[in-house]
């Protein structure tokens, strides 16, 4: 999985390229199995489900965030160009 690369290439001290041009919306396994449970609890339902988080983050800093929680080289982490672009594009940027 993504985190899994992300931890074992910096546990191994290897350097990992992450994106950091696009935002996504992660959410945790916790409120993923409670929403789950709710929709188990309230009977069949038609239709489809959309599940997120509500921070929006770049996969580089979802990894700089993970390092830093498991004490890992954040430094490791290279943040990729936009494709196309000269330029590193940040958060800030869109």
């Amino acid at each position: 999985s993504f985190i899994d690369r992300i931890r074992v290439s910096l546990s191994r001290g290897e350097r990992v390229e992450l994106q950091n041009h696009e935002l996504h919306s992660f959410g945790s396994i916790e409120q993923l199995a409670e929403l789950v449970d709710q929709v188990i609890q309230s009977g069949p339902r038609k239709g489809t489900f959309h599940y997120g988080g509500l921070t929006r983050l770049t996969h580089h800093e979802l990894g700089t965030q993970f390092a830093k929680m498991h004490q890992l080289d954040s430094k490791l982490l290279i943040a990729k160009k936009r494709p196309g672009s000269k330029f590193l594009q940040t958060p800030e940027h869109y």
